[in-house]
């Protein structure tokens, strides 16, 4: 019997996540971090002396934040450059909910239109950096996505880039793109 409902519950979750490309996880927790040490801000950001970067995931993605956590510890342990740093997966619906510990940094996955619109509000009401899976996501307010191509490519949302301050060579870098 538990057998059965342990393989239930696998497919259940199978069925209820979203589909990630592998390939893209990978190289997003590779240089999402990256980007991070290239914010002229970084210090005003730090928890406890610390940069802490959330994992935002909804409903069946908690196994994807955990990996894209252990993905990133991998390659950066618990520095990054000359800062600690933590990885956290949060679910969505405790932040919308103000039931949150402070983030430095916000990784989020995949959601649905209104939460993305909630927590865009939220974040760039925070001034929170903030870097989304789906470049296609831009449009809800977030400031960072990557996809790639033939080459990686770093998208950014040009409006709201107006409200932070990266290293000039960030721009050089990135491509543009506008919310709609």
């Amino acid at each position: 019997m538990k057998k059965i409902l342990l393989i239930l519950l696998i497919f259940k979750i199978l069925i209820f996540a979203n589909n990630y490309n592998d390939f893209l996880l990978k190289i997003q927790a590779k240089i999402y971090p990256k980007i991070i040490l290239l914010d002229k801000k970084i210090d005003k950001k730090l928890v406890d002396g610390k940069i802490i970067v959330g994992i935002v995931y909804d409903k069946g993605d908690f196994f994807i934040a955990n990996r894209v956590k252990n993905l990133i510890k991998s390659l950066y342990g618990s520095r990054l450059d000359e800062y600690e740093f933590k990885v956290v997966p949060i679910d969505m619906l405790n932040i919308l909910n103000d039931r949150y510990s402070n983030f430095s940094y916000l990784y989020i996955l995949k959601s649905i239109p209104d939460r993305f619109e909630r927590l865009s509000l939220f974040v760039n009401r925070n001034k929170i950096v903030t870097f989304i899976y789906d470049k296609n996501d831009l449009k809800y307010g977030f400031l960072f996505s990557l996809d790639i191509k033939r080459e990686p490519i770093i998208y950014m949302n040009k409006k709201i880039s107006k409200i932070f301050d990266f290293n000039q060579y960030l721009y050089s870098i990135v491509r543009f793109v506008d919310e709609g």
